[in-house]
């Protein structure tokens, strides 16, 4: 059976087209998701970088890109960068706890202690686990030993 000439389930051929575009950007960010991840595995942070850049571009919600993108830069003792890559995966997944949690890592790292406690907490309350109050704990005793 063929099907008719014209709009498929019941979409406009400007929308059908948008639709297929959008579909072939999530299946291109994932090639250059695990492109970046064999970068990274032959320790080739510069290449692996672009590539998560590019699969960023391509989906700005694909959100384990940024995770990574942190992580790389982290390695590389670029924290105010890993800090940058988590809040803007934070503004297309509010509810994702563990971002939190990472940003509250790399601002500690990057010596925003304030900003790093803030941080946690909103992880604890999203997810009071264990993880995430232990590492409170060392934020809050550094934070108030800055403050002395």
């Amino acid at each position: 059976m063929t099907l008719p000439p014209g709009p498929l389930l019941g979409l406009s051929d400007k929308e059908e087209r948008e639709s297929a575009m959008g579909r072939n950007g999530d299946i291109e960010a994932e090639d250059y998701y695990e492109m970046a991840c064999e970068w990274i595995r032959a320790g080739e942070p510069g290449r692996a970088e672009e590539c998560l850049i590019h699969t960023i571009r391509l989906n700005q919600r694909f959100i384990h890109a940024y995770i990574d993108l942190a992580a790389l830069y982290n390695r590389q003792k670029r924290y105010q960068e890993s800090v940058h890559a988590m809040r803007k995966a934070l503004r297309h997944d509010p509810g994702f706890h563990q971002l939190y949690y990472l940003l509250a890592v790399y601002s500690f790292r990057n010596g925003e202690y304030g900003s790093s406690l803030r941080t946690i907490d909103r992880a604890i309350q999203l997810n009071p686990c264990r993880l995430y109050n232990r590492v409170r704990a060392v934020i809050e005793r550094h934070h108030r030993k800055v403050r002395l």
